[in-house]
């Protein structure tokens, strides 16, 4: 395999290193959530390129693989990228038919920095050939892909943040993944010493995530669906603050993000949180959802303490 590399030597190998690694190990995938969206083209453009593909990049001799899935929604292609590091699968955000075959372009978030990747790729004797670049040059290499197997799938064999499920009465399903740090992390010493006003981030994990297929109601907060893309659902971080009168839930509409890399210009409602020091000790941080008659109930602990907050359907 050739690459091309726009870069001085002395910096190629800790550069390649750390795409490959956010490529493969999903570190900061700056995708929506892990179900596909429908992009511009429409799927009869694309109708050969249909099912799962495994995806092989072969980086300074060692071989990194992931899963490619095509489908068609609704007339129109979706697509998704996967691999067993990574928490839940990236949506590819645009998808155009061009004269080197399908550009599947997508974003990576590296150390803060967002990255436009391209997949570009086409038929080739019952598989795909093509390339992966980084749009500014800075990273090319080339890809062979074929279908996947059963055996090639990562559902069930990727090391997943922890998640907490709740269906709601109207049938339709919130979600909450978090990192389930334990009481011995530096992050657990940190959080005893939070200043007032300061949002709380987590050095060890993903900024704990919140997806719901339904409007809901925080205290009159709204947090909405459709808040990325049109018939999709809501996609938030969330984040303890400190505050006066004990804790607040913040919600930021950058769902895909490391626990350091909170911006506050993304953020959209603040809700308080009622905080109680229990004797039951919680060695790990956990987030639980517990259905209620209207609605439901956001529930965290770590250590001594508990933050709750309620939710209704948003009418």
């Amino acid at each position: 395999m050739e690459y091309t590399i726009m870069m001085t030597r002395k910096y190629m190998k800790p550069v390649l290193a750390a795409i490959a690694l956010t490529l493969v190990a999903g570190i900061t995938p700056a995708a929506f959530s892990e179900e596909p969206i429908p992009t511009e083209l429409n799927f009869s453009e694309a109708e050969r390129y249909e099912g799962s593909w495994l995806v092989t990049l072969d980086f300074n001799g060692n071989e990194m693989s992931f899963n490619l899935d095509v489908v068609d929604i609704k007339g129109k292609v979706g697509a998704t990228l996967d691999s067993k590091m990574m928490s839940e699968p990236q949506a590819v955000e645009t998808i155009t038919q061009g004269p080197d075959g399908l550009d599947f372009k997508f974003t990576l978030n590296l150390g803060g920095n967002e990255m436009t990747m391209h997949l570009v790729t086409k038929e080739s004797a019952g598989g795909l050939k093509g390339t992966l670049s980084e749009q500014s040059g800075l990273f090319s290499g080339e890809i062979t892909g074929r279908k996947a197997t059963k055996e090639d799938f990562v559902q069930g064999r990727r090391g997943a943040p922890t998640e907490a499920r709740l269906r709601l009465p109207d049938n339709k399903k919130v979600r909450v993944t978090f990192g389930n740090l334990n009481q011995a992390s530096a992050d657990f010493k940190a959080l005893q010493d939070v200043e007032v006003g300061t949002v709380f981030k987590f050095t060890g994990s993903r900024a704990t995530k919140l997806i719901t297929e339904t409007s809901l109601n925080f205290d009159g907060s709204i947090i909405k669906t459709n808040n990325v893309a049109d018939n999709y659902p809501g996609v938030y971080s969330l984040w303890l603050k400190k505050t006066d009168a004990g804790w607040s839930l913040v919600f930021n509409e950058q769902p895909d993000i490391w626990g350091t890399q909170h911006k506050a210009e993304f953020d959209v409602a603040e809700v308080a949180l009622t905080t109680k020091t229990t004797n039951e000790t919680a060695k790990r941080f956990v987030i639980k959802l517990e259905e209620t008659t209207d609605g439901g109930q956001l529930k965290m602990a770590w250590g001594n303490t508990q933050w709750s907050t309620p939710f209704s359907l948003s009418q």
